[in-house]
Formats: C-alpha cells, sequence, structure tokens
C-alpha cells in the first residue's frame, strides 16, 4: 500500500527514495506526485512539509547462470556531489582537497573548471571539506547536503546568492537588506533590471549560475 511521506528538515527525494528501497526515479513520476513536479522545478530540491508518495516495491526478476558471481546495482546509487570553486572566467583549478563524508575521507583534487566531483551514499548525513591551496592557508567549510531550498522561497533565495558569494551570513526567511543589496549585486552583473523582490528573470538566472 502506498505512504506519504512527509518531507522533513535534510530530506531529498533521493535520500527518500534510497531508505524506501525505490530510485529518485520511480517518485518522481509516479503519478500521485504529480503535484510535487508541479510546485518544484526540481527534483533533488524539495521544501520541508512537502509531501512525497511512496509506492509499494514491486517485486523484479531477474535471469542469472547459477556457479556464477553476479553483481545487481540500484538506480540512483550512488548520488553525485559537485561544488564549483571560483568562476568560470577564474576557476580555482587544481586545488587539492580532502573532502569527508560521515567520517570517510576522501582526498582529491579540483578539475579544470574548478568543480570537486564525487559519489556518495543519497542519505549520507555530514561533510566537511577542506582545500589545501599551495600557497594559501587551509580553508575548511562545512557542507550542508541537502540543505539547499527551492528558488521559489526567500531561504532558497540566499541559499543561492550565499553559494555564489554575493551574501554573507543572513539568515531566515525575511528580505533583508543584506539580501536585497546582494540581489541588486548579482542583476548588476546579470545585466538584469534591478529589483527589490525577486522576479522570474532573477531567478531563472540564478538557477543557471548556481546549477540547480
Amino acid at each position: 500500500m502506498p505512504i506519504t511521506v512527509v518531507v522533513g528538515a535534510r530530506d531529498c527525494l533521493s535520500s527518500i527514495a534510497f531508505e524506501h528501497g525505490h530510485s529518485w526515479r520511480t517518485l518522481w513520476d509516479h503519478p500521485d506526485n504529480a503535484a510535487l513536479r508541479a510546485a518544484r522545478t526540481s527534483a533533488h530540491v524539495l521544501r520541508q512539509g512537502d509531501r512525497v508518495v511512496v509506492p509499494e516495491r514491486r517485486p523484479k526478476e531477474e535471469e542469472a547462470a547459477t556457479g556464477k558471481r553476479h553483481t545487481f546495482r540500484r538506480k540512483g546509487v550512488p548520488e553525485q556531489l559537485r561544488i564549483r570553486f571560483g568562476t568560470p572566467e577564474f576557476p580555482r583549478a587544481g586545488v587539492p582537497y580532502v573532502l569527508t563524508i560521515d567520517g570517510d575521507p576522501l582526498p582529491g583534487k579540483t578539475d579544470a573548471n574548478g568543480e570537486l566531483v564525487c559519489f556518495l551514499r543519497p542519505n549520507a548525513r555530514d561533510a566537511e571539506l577542506v582545500l589545501r591551496p599551495e600557497d594559501a592557508p587551509e580553508e575548511h567549510y562545512a557542507v550542508g547536503l541537502r540543505e539547499l531550498d527551492p528558488i521559489d522561497t526567500v531561504r532558497g533565495l540566499k541559499h543561492r546568492l550565499r553559494n555564489l558569494g554575493y551574501l554573507g551570513g543572513s539568515t531566515g526567511d525575511d528580505l533583508d537588506p543584506a539580501t536585497i543589496g546582494a540581489m541588486h549585486d548579482f542583476q548588476a552583473r546579470s545585466g538584469l533590471p534591478r529589483t527589490d523582490a525577486p522576479d522570474d528573470a532573477t531567478r531563472a538566472a540564478l538557477l543557471s549560475a548556481h546549477g540547480c
């Protein structure tokens, strides 16, 4: 029998699907989640309080020869984490890092685009990142997994402006002067008209610049 899951803090469709034995695509495409698809521009960015219908799992049979070892992989597992450092014009390429996910350290270097790409479990909880540039002190970051709110919320606006370097520590649900000023800076750099509230063009440009 299908159940309805209320999205909590730090939930996303991938984590909900993983914990109930589905792929995120199965949940996103389910007819009973049509209202969710209409409300959200991305399956991976939900809002606390959203409702997700989770259908029953259906057994699936696969033919396999006996006496041999076979590997089966679940769809949507693992998920992918992408973080970009710098700007498209000036990427921070080749910077050594250590990304620690749920206590497991994963060293690497940012690629030519300044990006870190890592695979992780859909329900991973904690991530910390240390950048180790050769000519500067270490940089320490707490990575908020599944903490991005939808673009049509004030929190979602703040998250993206902060991640893109336009906004400092402003929090909460109010469109405060610091957030409006950061939005004006983003609009000016993006060639958009200045507005005191986020319009469709600003949201679209933020989604494009941020990646989601």
